[in-house]
């Protein structure tokens, strides 16, 4: 599967760094795309203000996921979204409910709006992670939270909640739920491709970005599908011109490509199986199956000796302290070269 390059005399440089880490589509976009935007842009008027309601975007989304316009939210990236629905639907001490782990932005947000964060933990076993709906759900009632985050797939883990469980709680659970799919193009199936042409129920938001699978993480575009009722509550704390005119402009062109995007994705869940499969292979060390862009790695080695090992070669990880016993790393899923440079490492090490 994976090359084998040659490390000796390797000289660790900005353009040889290995960015394995931030779970960054690693594709750029296709030359011809490139040129549209290059065109595009050359025309645009800086001097106008964006349209502060990013009306052409939403439709555009509109006509891909099939969900109305005015449901539609549109943000500086999905972190802004979350920012708003925090805003919008909590007071300080109430609580907030989410997975442990989870997105790490969950916990600072819930810092920075006072109030209670409440994390609900996966079970790990040797060789799967699972969501124990139960526990879930006694934990919801327990609590009573004023908002329920579930990223699923589940950064770091990679593990998808089922379609099932989300659509009966999102007609049970009282509060804000928010399903954050931003990895969900990895998936088998996302939540979102339930309501093609219907109305989410009542007090539910799916959140997505364009930062992973189409490959504009560095345009800052996230969007989310809400109820009416939470669309609106969402577009009244936020400021009106939260998205600019560049990247409304250059986002209304780039998902009008829609089959590149999934013949990225297609490559991108080739290369993690065989990623997942390839560290199983390495005595000691386990690798989870994954439904995202990333893997999570249990190394039978001190991290400290791994961090060291991947610096010298130019490769960023993402190191995590799990409240698991063992060491624990994220791997994104990078160009096969990459990743035959990641391999080679991990079997030095072992």
């Amino acid at each position: 599967m994976y090359g084998r390059p040659h490390l000796a005399g390797f000289e660790c440089k900005e353009d040889t760094t290995i960015l394995l880490d931030k779970n960054e589509n690693p594709f750029r976009l296709p030359p011809s795309l490139r040129e549209q935007i290059r065109q595009v842009v050359s025309g645009i008027d800086l001097n106008r203000y964006p349209d502060p309601e990013a009306r052409a975007l939403k439709q555009v989304l509109s006509e891909m996921t099939g969900i109305s316009w005015r449901e539609i939210v549109v943000g500086n990236g999905g972190d802004e979204i979350l920012e708003l629905l925090f805003t919008a639907f909590t007071d300080k001490g109430q609580k907030v409910l989410t997975l442990s782990p989870t997105f790490t932005q969950y916990p600072e947000l819930c810092r920075r709006h006072k109030v209670e964060w409440v994390p609900v933990p996966l079970r790990f076993e040797e060789k799967r992670i699972v969501f124990d709906q139960e526990r879930f759900l006694e934990a919801v009632s327990s609590c009573s939270p004023a908002l329920v985050l579930l990223d699923t797939p589940n950064n770091p883990t990679g593990i998808r909640i089922p379609n099932d469980f989300l659509s009966e709680f999102s007609e049970r659970f009282k509060g804000v739920f928010v399903v954050d799919e931003a990895y969900g193009e990895f998936a088998r199936e996302t939540f979102l491709e339930c309501f093609r042409n219907r109305t989410l129920p009542e007090r539910l938001c799916i959140l997505k970005t364009l930062s992973k699978a189409w490959g504009m993480a560095g345009l800052r575009i996230g969007y989310a599908a809400c109820s009416p009722s939470v669309a609106e509550r969402v577009e009244s704390v936020r400021d009106p011109y939260n998205v600019g005119l560049l990247p409304q402009e250059i986002a209304k062109i780039v998902l009008k490509y829609g089959e590149w995007m999934e013949s990225r994705v297609l490559s991108i869940r080739y290369l993690r199986d065989q990623l997942v499969k390839g560290i199983n292979r390495i005595t000691g060390w386990r690798a989870f199956e994954s439904e995202s862009n990333f893997v999570l790695v249990r190394s039978p080695i001190p991290i400290s000796r791994v961090r060291e090992r991947m610096e010298e070669a130019c490769i960023q990880l993402k190191y995590l302290t799990l409240e698991q016993p063992g060491d624990w790393f994220r791997v994104s899923v990078g160009r096969e070269e990459e990743l035959g440079m990641f391999m080679n490492l991990l079997q030095e090490l072992n």
